[in-house]
């Protein structure tokens, strides 16, 4: 993976939220499951309506980054929705960069 976070891939992302899911950097760990997928996915879906909410309430309130502190702005629930979304591709095995190609 490339040491500059600026020139991350859609790819590059993906797995670094699901090791942050998976809760370790031990690939050979992926195969156990914490919680069953049915319940890991509604926990993800309800994360995301979650971050929507609190995206479109800071949108209402117009709260922007000011460079000092990112929480409770709408930079920091677009991140949240947007790692949420990455979340739940990763749970069913989507490619995102791959989709996007064929979506495109």
């Amino acid at each position: 993976m490339k040491s500059n976070a600026e020139d991350m891939t859609l790819k590059e992302v993906q797995y670094l939220i699901k090791r942050i899911e998976k809760g370790t950097l031990d690939e050979s760990r992926d195969k156990e499951e914490s919680q069953p997928k049915k319940e890991n996915g509604q926990r993800l879906v309800l994360k995301l309506i979650e971050e929507f909410g609190e995206l479109a309430e800071n949108i209402r309130k117009n709260v922007r980054f000011d460079g000092k502190n990112i929480k409770g702005t709408i930079e920091e629930e677009v991140f949240d929705v947007f790692y949420y979304v990455i979340a739940i591709a990763n749970d069913y095995g989507i490619d995102l960069e791959k989709i996007f190609y064929i979506k495109d």
